[in-house]
């Protein structure tokens, strides 16, 4: 069976629908069922109370030495009231012969179905199917004589109502699953009606409508946590996005401006005979740009590939104190340019596992960096030391520093603060950027210490 036939999931309101409906229905049958109980065993109490009054009147006839007529009437009128009332009565003596009994007792109800003499009272089922409460009592005469009392009870009526009642309680369990279906559907959907809210207001936001927000404040507790969740997610999708739409901007024109000169320069060689030397200055100033473009396509991709979880770096042994020194030689030409001293001070036989390309180009991007922001005569040192089972590179300038509010934002993708532009062609904001995400492939982090005017420090902090 292909996967566009596979049943789909039933849904929330759906779920919740049937989750209320049965357990609604679980508790009317539980009720109905307990109520049937109640009643029928309200009706046994009764019973058994009426039983035991007539048990103790006709115990007190026997003791009375003129009360056979009294105990003859008692029969009669026990069994010619109402049907709900009447008893049928036998007494017996102590070999269990009949010395009185309603007429007809015998047949209807033979002795051998009583329970014993003090025992609970029980349903008896007549020929005829009518049911009788029965019980039996010991007593004795004025002479001492035992006897047994076998009172019976018809509770034909009292089945009746039983039965009347069962009929109502098994109309309502039978209309009791489409309401309670009904009513769960009504509830569920009320339920969810913020839920479908939030989607609704999920689906209206876009790229041009960052700005909106979900109101938590009038939601459930349940979805409250989930609007601020979804609020906070579009702070950031907003914040990142207008990172990207400015550093499009910024891109462009970083790739603007090279093609202009690059188209510039070509038409002004085309404009008229040029002399092989001239052509050569032209290339050569088109190959500057070249390597711009270049080294701006470079970093673009290698931020692209660093975004894939199962990017790879290629680990080596390092001595590096060597790699700060190699660093520091590279780039003291431009340093003295810039009147700026170039010094390492790096703990020696310093060893860790690094990937030595991306290791140069952070320490490249770094000292550049603090270079450019330094002005003539300050100093730039680089550091190096071992912190338990870390290394830890440090570059630090004695340049214009960083204004406290863009500190948390140096290492964003994209982002430049304006105070810190430089107008050195090809800085367009990815630098540390870079800096950090190489960090990040060697499972380190970088930070960054700064206060303006005294200049900056950042610490990689890399595993050893």
């Amino acid at each position: 069976m292909s996967s566009a036939t596979t049943r789909k999931p039933w849904s929330l309101a759906a779920r919740l629908t049937l989750g209320f409906a049965a357990a609604a229905f679980l508790l009317i049958l539980l009720a109905t069922g307990a109520l049937d109980w109640a009643l029928r065993r309200q009706f046994e109490r009764e019973q058994d109370a009426i039983l035991a009054d007539k048990a103790r009147v006709l115990a007190t006839l026997l003791r009375d030495p003129t009360g056979s007529a009294a105990m003859q009437h008692e029969l009669e009128w026990s069994w010619a009231v109402t049907r709900r009332a009447r008893i049928a009565i036998r007494v017996t003596d102590a070999q269990g012969s009949v010395i009185v009994e309603t007429p007809g007792m015998s047949a209807l109800l033979p002795a051998a179905e009583f329970p014993p003499a003090e025992a609970p009272g029980t349903v008896l089922r007549t020929p005829d199917g009518s049911r009788f409460r029965a019980i039996a009592q010991r007593a004795a005469t004025i002479d001492g004589q035992p006897r047994l009392i076998h009172l019976a009870l018809d509770r034909s009526e009292d089945e009746e109502m039983l039965g009347e009642f069962r009929t109502v309680l098994w109309i309502v369990l039978a209309i009791a699953p489409a309401a309670c279906a009904l009513v769960g559907y009504r509830v569920a959907r009320r339920g969810l009606r913020p839920l479908a809210d939030v989607s609704a207001a999920a689906a209206r936001i876009n790229a041009s409508t960052l700005s909106e927000r979900l109101e938590s404040a009038a939601m459930p507790a349940e979805l409250s946590e989930l609007t601020t969740t979804f609020n906070a997610m579009l702070d950031r999708l907003e914040s990142a996005f207008g990172r990207i739409s400015q550093f499009s901007a910024d891109i462009a024109h970083e790739l603007r401006t090279p093609l202009q000169v690059l188209r510039g320069e070509t038409e002004v060689a085309l404009a008229q005979s040029r002399t092989p030397e001239e052509f050569r200055q032209v290339l050569g100033s088109s190959l500057e740009e070249y390597a711009r473009l270049g080294k701006l396509i470079e970093t673009l991709l290698f931020l692209a590939r660093a975004d894939n979880p199962e990017t790879r770096i290629e680990r080596e042994p390092l001595d590096v104190a060597r790699e700060l020194h190699a660093a520091a030689a590279f780039y003291e030409p431009v340093a003295q340019e810039a009147g700026v001293s170039l010094a390492v001070d790096a703990e020696p036989e310093i060893k860790a596992s690094l990937d030595r390309t991306l290791l140069q180009r952070v320490l490249g991007n770094l000292v550049t960096n603090a270079i450019a922001h330094t002005p003539p005569g300050g100093r730039v040192a680089m550091r190096a030391r071992r912190a338990r089972d870390a290394v830890e590179l440090e570059v630090e300038d004695t340049g214009q520093g960083i204004d406290p509010e863009h500190l948390p934002h140096v290492f964003d993708r994209f982002y430049r603060a304006d105070g810190a532009r430089s107008s050195s062609p090809g800085r367009i904001g990815l630098g540390l950027a870079l800096v950090k995400t190489i960090a990040q492939l060697h499972g380190g982090r970088v930070d960054v210490e700064s206060e303006l005017g005294r200049g900056t420090r950042m610490r990689l902090t890399l595993p050893g």
